[in-house]
């Protein structure tokens, strides 16, 4: 397709001015599978997000192997090394490294993971590629807390691992496998006549074409393939309650009202997002974002983590049924303009925040004082005290 400013498929909006701009895909590439990311040991994920910001569609799937010994160079600029490849020009087999994904591959986009037992676990910054730690505090190592390098309030009482499974080497594709798998095959529907399904699929197709959805659950902040929600087996699946928890009365009763996380995450040790708050910009461009367990906004090996416990709130389980389960509840504030509404821009909140251009000063007297302020489509309905007013250089003085 030809660069088109006018088409939403071969445009851009440009982030300076909000005007849409042709978009060459000849020349960006697009977007492929990229194997590497999930079967390669060392990744390089950082390349690829570069290659992808820059608009290099094309070679982010490339820029994964730099460092590999295949590829150098930059995600901007790279080339193969000649001396990886054989005289017929096919890969050596030394650097042929190609694995089933590991728990680190998975925690590349997923969340902080952490195996190397002999190190204690570290958290320097959090990002959105650490999104299931962002958003729920969890952390997927077999480490003991007190064994880790976080400073967190009474740690040498926390002799728990941060997660019992992989503790018992429990993997992430242990649980999130492929649909296709026959190990992990699962009864279906069958015909009421039927008591067993001998009917399978053959190993030989799963290992020639593995499919590439994996079983999965379903949350408040995955919205992805919403098709395969509730593919994953459940703890009941493994785990029996009638053999174990003889100390609980009416075992029945309490599974049926709380799900097993309700009992079995009753503290989380490591920060969650508490609220990202758009209305207002750090100096650096980013949302306010609070964190719970925390004080202050500041992550680092120094910072005091008090732990801290969920919200137990009803949840709908896959047959209908609802129980109580433990749950992290996160508050967003964002200006809206527009009818229906819809986000200001962040280029907009750059502009009124963090343009310096010459101050007006607004004075009113002592009252209590509520203004509805209209620019540019901008709707503001706020009590204001010696406050910055969200445009361009305009402060409001309530004295």
């Amino acid at each position: 397709m030809a660069p088109d400013a006018h088409s939403v498929e071969t445009s851009i909006i440009d982030p300076d001015t909000g005007e849409a701009q042709p978009w060459d895909w000849a020349e960006s590439g697009v977007v492929e599978m990229n194997c590497f990311l999930c079967h390669m040991p060392d990744a390089n994920n950082d390349a690829r997000k570069d290659a992808l910001a820059a608009g290099s569609f094309g070679d982010a799937a490339t820029a994964t192997l730099i460092g590999s010994g295949i590829v150098e160079g930059s995600a901007s600029s790279w080339s193969y090394n000649t001396e990886a490849f054989d005289e017929t020009g096919q890969l050596k087999r030394e650097f042929i490294t190609v694995q089933d994904p590991t728990t680190n591959n998975c925690g590349s986009c997923h969340g902080i993971t952490h195996v190397d037992m002999a190190t204690p676990l570290s958290i320097d910054n959090l990002d959105i590629n650490d999104w299931n730690t962002l958003t729920t505090g969890q952390i997927m190592s077999p480490q003991r807390i007190n064994d880790s390098g976080l400073n967190i309030a009474d740690k040498a009482e926390l002799s728990r691992s941060w997660d019992v499974h992989m503790e018992r080497v429990v993997s992430c594709t242990d649980c999130h496998y492929s649909l296709n798998n026959p190990i992990y095959y699962q009864e279906t529907d069958s015909p009421d006549y039927l008591t067993f399904d001998p009917r399978r699929a053959d190993f030989s197709e799963y290992l020639y074409q593995p499919l590439h959805q994996f079983a999965k659950g379903s949350s408040a902040q995955g919205m992805l393939e919403p098709e395969l929600d509730d593919t994953l087996r459940r703890c009941e699946s493994c785990h029996s309650i009638e053999a174990t928890h003889d100390w609980l009365p009416y075992k029945e009763r309490h599974t049926e009202a709380m799900s097993c996380e309700t009992c079995h995450v009753p503290e989380l040790y490591a920060p969650s997002i508490k609220y990202v708050d758009w209305t207002v910009l750090t100096n650096e461009g980013d949302p306010v974002t609070a964190y719970r367990g925390i004080e202050g906004t500041t992550i680092d090996p120094t910072t005091l983590i008090t732990p801290y416990e969920p919200v137990i709130l009803p949840r709908e389980n896959a047959d209908g049924s609802t129980s109580l389960a433990p749950f992290n509840l996160i508050s967003a504030w964002y200006w809206v303009y527009d009818d229906p509404p819809q986000p200001v821009p962040e280029r907009d909140l750059y502009a009124a925040y963090l343009t310096v251009i010459p101050t007006t000063v607004i004075f009113w007297p002592r009252s209590t004082l509520t203004a509805t302020v209209n620019y540019p489509s901008w709707n503001l309905v706020s009590p204001m005290r010696n406050r910055r007013l969200p445009w361009p250089g305009v402060w409001a003085i309530w004295g």
